[in-house]
């Protein structure tokens, strides 16, 4: 399975400045969730990230040692030259090709983890699988059944990560859920900073709202990955997702799981609503004749 991997550039704040890193770190992963399959896209992705808390940083370097402003030119220089940086910082055409991505993926990142709910906090098990989430989702976000199965195949590499994006931020039992923005993930580029900036320490920093949310949505990442790949659905030859194709989050950060939200008893029943569409008559199994045969008989 391939790894998202960190190079010596993306640690290169552990030292002195590790809120730094942590921060790039998390965008990072962000960047894989949104462009699993375009190499070129991330690092452009990564570049407007940067762009957007260098500005900050630079209007503040009254608050950040001479080394530390050193390493952040050398980490600009890193992420491809000036005229890269600033051409990649155009935030109203990022912002909109993100949204629609943001959409798709927490719809993908809806069904695995409500799975994970069903499986792990209630005896609904049979209602755990893409077929029946497919239906609510269809129901709740009025998008067709193509459609679903589309961002699913789009993003199924990536699936642990937008479940863990998901549970972090808009499911009900969510720290984010009652006063933030569902779009909260990608649009707070000024507040990481701000937050980054005014922390005493890298202890203080995970502590904070911001911290907190990087080291949980690692943690429950990789929680999901585990998941993905054992959790077999009823009557589903292979597991929900596939080892060899998912993005696996580096093992990096410690952090402790919170308590699992369950799900609204609403989607409860909505998932037990669901009927399977009868096979069309070319469709139906063919009985051989001996079984004809046997039937006719009896």
């Amino acid at each position: 399975m391939p790894i998202i991997s960190i190079h010596d550039e993306d640690v290169y704040f552990e030292d002195e400045y590790r809120e730094m890193w942590l921060a790039m770190f998390y965008y990072k992963i962000c960047s894989f969730a949104f462009f699993p399959n375009s190499e070129e896209s991330r690092l452009d992705y990564m570049r407007h990230v940067f762009g957007r808390i260098f500005l900050k940083f630079s209007n503040n370097s009254n608050l950040i040692s001479e080394s530390n402003q050193k390493k952040l030119l050398e980490y600009r220089n890193f992420l491809g030259d000036e005229l890269a940086i600033l051409e990649s910082s155009n935030t109203v055409a990022i912002q909109g090709k993100l949204k629609k991505i943001f959409s798709d993926g927490m719809i993908l990142g809806m069904a695995l983890s409500g799975m994970y709910s069903l499986v792990n906090t209630s005896s609904n098990v049979d209602l755990a699988t893409k077929e029946k989430f497919a239906h609510f989702i269809i129901k709740e976000k009025r998008i067709s059944r193509s459609q679903f199965y589309n961002i699913y195949d789009q993003y199924k590499a990536v699936g642990h990560i937008w479940a863990a994006i998901y549970l972090e931020s808009i499911m009900d039992g969510s720290p984010n859920n009652i006063d933030e923005k569902s779009n909260y993930i990608i649009n707070d580029y000024n507040r990481m900073t701000d937050c980054i900036l005014t922390s005493s320490d890298f202890e203080n920093f995970c502590e904070s709202r911001h911290g907190k949310m990087i080291l949980n949505i690692l943690a429950w990442s990789s929680e999901f990955h585990k998941f993905g790949i054992i959790y077999t659905p009823l009557r589903s030859p292979r597991p929900m997702l596939d080892p060899k194709m998912l993005w696996t989050v580096p093992d990096r950060v410690e952090a402790n799981l919170g308590p699992l939200p369950k799900l609204n008893p609403e989607v409860v029943k909505i998932l037990k609503g669901y009927k399977a569409p009868a096979l069309a008559s070319s469709e139906r199994p063919i009985q051989s004749d001996l079984t004809s045969q046997t039937i006719l008989n009896s």
